[in-house]
């Protein structure tokens, strides 16, 4: 027995060995990680509806704007050619020949078949046309797709041309027939009226022109 201790007095406990921390000790003790904890799914979820807002506006925007035309994009052509406009015609009107007569399509004279300048004039059946003066005139049927007026006898093929025209007969009211004339100017005729073997004569308006 030490001479301190007093007589009959227990023996002072032990301190234990992990001490309570005190209340200002900041350790902690196995922490949460931080991308586990509620707070960090919270801001993710609020990020992606951010970006789910941000892809739809800009879906939007963009089935809503105007589409862009292309720039290099051809002009479309038009199927047939423009027609050129035909020059003032030497001379127009309507005629009628029959038999011995002609006419001379330079003036729209109307003569006797074997008068100088007279380009066409009738068989004596009307059944076919004949150049006259000392057979320079052409004649020719043109396509019907051929444009009008002198173009429509300017596109014939320089083969197509003939002296004589047969088989009047079988022509349809309102053909085209051109005409080359002695003097190198070009003819449109309509025809109005059919030779038959009753009524063996040719009608037509005609307007002739010179050549461009």
């Amino acid at each position: 027995m030490s001479e301190n201790e007093p007589n009959g007095a227990p023996p002072a406990p032990n301190p234990p060995n992990d001490p309570t921390p005190a209340p200002n000790d900041t350790r902690t003790t196995d922490p949460t990680p931080f991308w586990r904890s509620s707070l960090f799914w919270t801001v993710v979820g609020s990020v992606g509806t951010v970006i789910a807002l941000i892809v739809g506006i800009a879906q939007w925007a963009g089935s809503n704007s105007p589409s862009a035309t292309p720039t290099g994009s051809p002009v479309p052509v038009p199927s047939t050619p423009p027609t050129t406009p035909a020059p003032p015609s030497l001379t127009h009107g309507h005629q009628k020949i029959a038999n011995v007569e002609g006419i001379d399509l330079d003036t729209g004279q109307v003569r006797d078949q074997n008068q100088p300048g007279v380009d066409m004039s009738p068989s004596r059946t009307a059944d076919s046309l004949n150049a006259m003066t000392d057979g320079h005139a052409r004649f020719a049927i043109p396509r019907t797709d051929a444009g009008s007026g002198l173009d429509r006898c300017t596109a014939i093929a320089p083969g197509a041309w003939s002296q004589t025209l047969d088989n009047t007969y079988h022509l349809p009211t309102g053909s085209h027939l051109c005409v080359q004339t002695d003097q190198g100017n070009l003819a449109e005729l309509t025809l109005t009226h059919i030779p038959s073997a009753a009524e063996q004569y040719l009608e037509f308006d005609f307007t002739t022109w010179r050549p461009r």
